[in-house]
């Protein structure tokens, strides 16, 4: 792909876009299977439906490269007491490191206007993930060991901050 900046449009995903949305996110988490030499994880082992449970629970954004109309990035959240939940935020890889991924968590947070506390996680090595969402205005609050090759950063943002 060519290494210029990539016009997207970010908008609410419909219930037909989920199986593009699956794929990928299978392709945007490969990278971080092959990280931890472990190709079971949730991401990859997600099945239709599980994302169409997904999409009832919260809204699903697609960033839509203009004029191809090809899904290049996507993240879902739902909200509960503890504030809005983020998740699976995916730049497809021939599309990451152009905004993308800063764009969908903006509009993410936009949805949910009235919560004052957004949550997400992250692997504790993801230093590019780890850095967007710092930029951002998260902070770290905890950490998880999944298993012995996973841990995850659990991230959060207030009003406060």
């Amino acid at each position: 792909m060519e290494s210029k900046p990539f016009k997207v449009v970010i908008s609410k995903a419909e219930r037909g876009d989920l199986p593009q949305i699956l794929a990928l996110q299978k392709a945007a988490f490969l990278s971080e299977a092959e990280a931890i030499n472990d190709f079971s994880i949730q991401p990859l082992t997600q099945t239709l439906t599980d994302i169409e449970a997904d999409f009832d629970a919260g809204p699903i954004l697609k960033a839509v490269e203009s004029g191809r109309g090809k899904i290049a990035g996507s993240v879902r959240a739902y909200a509960d007491a503890d504030g809005a939940h983020i998740g699976k935020l995916v730049v497809h890889p021939d599309y990451q490191n152009n905004g993308i991924a800063k764009r969908l968590l903006q509009e993410i947070e936009a949805a949910f206007p009235a919560v004052g506390r957004f949550v997400l996680y992250t692997r504790v090595t993801s230093v590019k993930n780890i850095a967007l969402y710092r930029k951002a205005g998260y902070r770290e609050f905890g950490r998880e060991r999944v298993s012995e090759k996973l841990e995850f950063a659990h991230m959060e943002k207030t009003e406060s901050d």
